[in-house]
């Protein structure tokens, strides 16, 4: 390898990793935005929930419920990401979704325990 593409490889490896794209959900008064990193797999690097007039958050604002990121995955035509209370705890929020025509179309469910369920239609951007 030449020199400069060993430098250019060490640069690469040794930059921040950056966000990547976000999930954004909606149904009948509800709206879910998850940004995710820029690595293989679901990450979560957020979360905001509003439905029913209340507020769910990975970051904290005022009068938000507090979330941390719990267990999530994705498959080829499926992403689970569970989001659980402030103390890890319990599981607070369940995404099941699914994806059709190659990741185009992509909906599912979107439970808060204690609060209700929603049928939703998810884009990522």
């Amino acid at each position: 390898m030449r020199p400069i593409g060993v430098l250019a490889a060490l640069l690469a490896l040794c930059a921040p990793a950056t966000a990547g794209q976000g999930l954004m959900c909606e149904g009948q008064d509800l709206t879910v935005h998850i940004p995710l990193a820029g690595i293989a797999g679901i990450v979560p690097l957020g979360a905001e929930i509003e439905a029913e007039g209340r507020r769910w958050s990975m970051d904290g604002p005022p009068g938000a419920a507090l979330l941390v990121a719990g267990q999530s995955y994705g498959t080829g035509d499926a992403i689970r990401i569970d989001l659980r209370d402030d103390d890890g705890a319990e599981v607070r929020v369940r995404l099941r979704l699914f994806s059709v025509d190659g990741g185009d179309a992509v909906g599912g469910v979107v439970e808060i325990v204690g609060t209700g369920a929603w049928a939703v239609a998810c884009s990522f951007g």
